[in-house]
């Protein structure tokens, strides 16, 4: 394995091809829809039937060839409507809604280069499961639950599965504020306050940077304990929390966690304390969490 020739935009060369721009772009951007709204499922237009309609909106597709092939861009201008099969007449089944990119540099077998909306249909079943997936190059919008003697689709039957493209070095920041009073007292680690905060970890993530804020700390008589950050099941290490009676003051505590294993899923973020020596407590006021993943 070699660098692609020529680097990107050297020397105003002729030489350079759909793949370097392809793999600048893998470089900025994951595979994701780019707005909110983009390529998203639902049921048809004015009166329902057996199809649905896809938005407009702009779309990254990384390669599944290949990590070299780099990263598509398409984008469509207007809805398109996406026929399903019939139901069948004693089970429901599951279909996938993809926008696929056909590229016949990339495949022999392919005649056309273009970026398309593609129903992989499944298969009917009492319980049924999505199906496999068999097509290169594509990104999954939806998935439809066409239930048996189905003559239309709604939205209820839609399940919407896009993820949004983020650049490949967002901290994709997520942030939880409460105003809350805990006392931190006990001999061993509770949460301080007992307020937790929900982080949906981004499929992407492979870390986290924890950053909690604990504003108007005062201790009731002396005390000397210790507080740590919390996300899921990993705990940070301890830092000094307390002071003589009346210290007034405020604690920022920053740990960082492999979130390899909880990518994907919600986790709870949280602030504890205990108290190691002394009789006091110490008391805050607000705790502002915020924790920031990268790839």
């Amino acid at each position: 394995m070699a660098f692609l020739a020529p680097p990107a935009w050297l020397e105003n060369s002729a030489a350079h091809n759909a793949q370097d721009y392809r793999v600048v772009l893998s470089s900025l951007a994951r595979s994701g829809v780019a707005t909110a709204g983009a390529l998203a499922v639902s049921q048809k237009s004015g009166t329902p039937n057996m199809s649905v309609d896809v938005a407009a909106g702009g779309v990254f597709v990384k390669s599944t060839r290949s990590a070299a092939q780099g990263t598509y861009h398409a984008y469509s201008d207007a809805v398109i409507n996406a026929t399903l099969s019939a139901s069948d007449a004693t089970n429901p089944r599951i279909d996938r809604i993809l926008v696929q990119i056909r590229d016949e540099a990339q495949d022999a077998a392919l005649t056309q280069n273009d970026a398309r909306i593609l129903v992989v249909e499944g298969t009917p079943a009492a319980s049924p499961s999505a199906p496999s997936i068999t097509v290169d190059d594509y990104l999954e919008l939806a998935q439809v639950t066409v239930p048996a003697s189905a003559t239309s689709i709604v939205d209820a039957n839609i399940s919407d599965v896009r993820v949004r493209s983020t650049p490949t070095n967002d901290a994709a920041p997520v942030v939880s504020s409460v105003s809350a009073v805990g006392d931190a007292n006990a001999a061993s680690y509770a949460d301080w306050p007992s307020n937790t905060a929900s982080i949906a970890v981004p499929s992407w993530a492979t870390r986290a940077i924890v950053t909690a804020a604990i504003g108007h700390i005062i201790v009731t008589a002396s005390m000397d304990g210790d507080v740590r950050v919390v996300l899921g099941a990993s705990n940070g290490g301890d830092w000094p929390l307390g002071g003589a009676n009346g210290y007034e003051g405020t604690s920022t505590i920053v740990e960082e966690f492999d979130c390899t294993s909880v990518a994907g899923t919600t986790v709870t973020a949280k602030t504890q304390a205990k108290r190691v020596s002394g009789t006091g407590a110490a008391r805050h006021q607000r705790r502002t969490i915020r924790v920031d993943f990268y790839a």
